[in-house]
């Protein structure tokens, strides 16, 4: 988590404390190897290669509910409706897998990504908005992806949050460049952060030490979110909890269209004057950013539905 401004050294000792937490309960939920069936049903890459294509562009903004998000500026109204804060950013990254367009006759076609050093591979990108303002750092801040569909007449996107099985559970230093963002790597889970979304309150006044007008200390949400419930030496593992969202946004023209990734959609219902930092499946942590961004808290699979992603 990034620091905010006087509280650091107390927050960060207890955003710390809780890296070390573990999943539980993961009898008897789907497998990493049953999520990525379903995920992975989708079409091929449609004979794209030795074939005519087109380029597509997938532009992304970030936002704090309607406005536009800045790192260093601050938003009134976040969190829980009877307890809303003034909060900043301090983190906003995504891995996505997997690109598919929806053309006209509803078919989809997935998208090879282009490779652009260390926003994205083919297999892989990072979306990131931090621009090293504020507390957005470190900062890679690319929001786009980039990459070639056979020509037709697309309508709407599909995207998969989430770091393929095949590179989820390699170090860092073994993997492609977007897999070495800091910080996005889980040691002590083997895998890596699909989500890293961090808000933390901004009260009004502060004492010496970085303690609210009232001795206490300010409020903060962190979302990360990757798989869990796993087990088995590197590359070697599985994981009973997929933790993949699919996203799917029917009324998308890339030619005209952005699509709006809304941080505090994640903290809607979470109380940001007390310190709520989700890194497992933690129902009192975990369960309002889990069905924000629709992920199945207990199963792991994708629920039908998100508030995290529009269209615009």
């Amino acid at each position: 988590m990034r620091n905010t401004a006087g509280f650091a050294p107390l927050a960060m000792a207890a955003l710390l404390a809780l890296t070390g937490c573990t999943d539980d309960d993961d009898d008897d939920v789907a497998s990493d190897a049953g999520i990525d069936a379903s995920v992975d049903a989708g079409p091929s890459d449609g004979g794209i290669d030795g074939g005519a294509t087109q380029p597509v562009t997938i532009r992304f903004k970030a936002k704090v509910g309607a406005r536009d998000l800045v790192c260093g500026e601050t938003y009134d109204g976040q969190g829980l409706a009877d307890a809303a804060v003034r909060a900043a950013p301090q983190d906003f990254r995504f891995y996505v897998e997997e690109v598919r367009l929806i053309g006209a006759n509803g078919a989809e076609q997935r998208v090879v990504l282009d490779d652009r050093g260390s926003y994205q591979t083919r297999d892989l990108a990072l979306v990131d908005f931090a621009d090293a303002r504020g507390e957005c750092v470190p900062a890679k801040n690319n929001t786009t992806i980039t990459g070639k569909v056979p020509p037709g007449d697309y309508r709407g996107v599909v995207l998969v949050i989430g770091v393929p099985e095949q590179l989820n559970h390699i170090l860092p230093t073994q993997g492609p460049a977007p897999l070495q963002a800091p910080g996005a790597f889980w040691d002590w889970n083997v895998g890596y952060r699909f989500v890293m979304a961090e808000l933390a309150q901004v009260p009004e006044a502060t004492l010496d030490g970085g303690l609210t007008a009232d001795g206490g200390l300010p409020g903060y949400g962190v979302f990360h979110l990757g798989s869990f419930g796993c087990s088995g030496t590197p590359p070697a593992i599985t994981c009973t909890r997929a933790n993949r969202a699919v996203v799917r946004l029917p009324s998308f023209n890339p030619a005209t269209n952005q699509i709006v990734a809304d941080l505090g959609a994640f903290f809607t219902n979470v109380d940001l004057t007390k310190q709520v930092a989700c890194h497992g499946v933690n129902p009192a942590n975990c369960a309002a950013p889990f069905e924000a961004v629709g992920v199945d808290l207990d199963a792991g699979v994708p629920l039908p539905s998100q508030r995290v992603f529009r269209v615009e």
